[in-house]
This record gives structure tokens, C-alpha cells and sequence, in this order.
């Protein structure tokens, strides 16, 4: 897994390429939970260069969810494949989880 985050306006775009999985899940909670710790609390977390995602990342995005949001923040996700939207499907986080289908409607969302 890589990333890179930018900032706009008030919301922390992360853009994470390659695989999610229990290899990287140290990795990908340092990185949210260090922009949390941060004061960055409305993240936006671009999925369009994941090629693959288990269980195990949907856990860590479900803990730092629940942490932005008791910071009186939230964490939204856009521009997954469609491999990636039947993880969230199957997983039924895609009733808990904002997914839209590209980084600007996202962005909108948080306004």
C-alpha cells in the first residue's frame, strides 16, 4: 500500500494505491489515526488505485469512522472499483459508510 494526502479546504483528501490487507494494516492505522491525532477530522479517502481490500482494512476504516466522528468529524470514501464496492456490499459498511463515485463528489458532500 502507498498514499499521499493533500489538504482542501477542510477536508484531508488520502489517496491509498496497491493492496489493503493485514501486510499493510499497521501502516494504514498509523496513517489515519495520525491524521486524527492531527485535527484533521473530515478525511476523504480516495479507493480509485486500490486493486484489493479484506476484511481487515474495512476494520481499521471502521475504528477511525467511529474516532473522527467522536471528534465531531467524518471519514467518507470515493471512487472505489467495483471489486471494491462488493467488499462493502457483501460487508453491508456501505450502510454506515458515505461512497461516492469520485473525489468532487465527495469533497461537495463535506459542505
Amino acid at each position: 500500500m502507498e498514499h499521499t494526502t493533500r489538504q482542501s479546504d477542510q477536508v484531508t483528501v488520502v489517496e491509498l494505491s496497491g493492496e489493503i490487507d493485514v501486510s499493510c494494516a499497521p501502516q494504514l492505522k498509523d496513517l489515519l489515526l495520525g491524521l486524527l491525532d492531527e485535527g484533521k477530522n473530515q478525511l476523504l479517502v480516495d479507493l480509485g488505485n486500490v486493486s484489493f481490500m479484506d476484511s481487515t482494512a474495512l476494520g481499521i476504516f471502521a475504528n477511525a469512522f467511529k474516532r473522527a466522528q467522536r471528534a465531531g468529524g467524518d471519514i467518507k470514501f470515493a471512487n472505489p472499483r467495483e471489486e471494491l464496492r462488493r467488499v462493502f456490499s457483501i460487508t453491508q459498511t456501505d450502510k454506515i459508510f458515505s461512497i461516492f463515485d469520485s473525489v468532487d463528489e465527495g469533497l461537495s458532500s463535506f459542505q
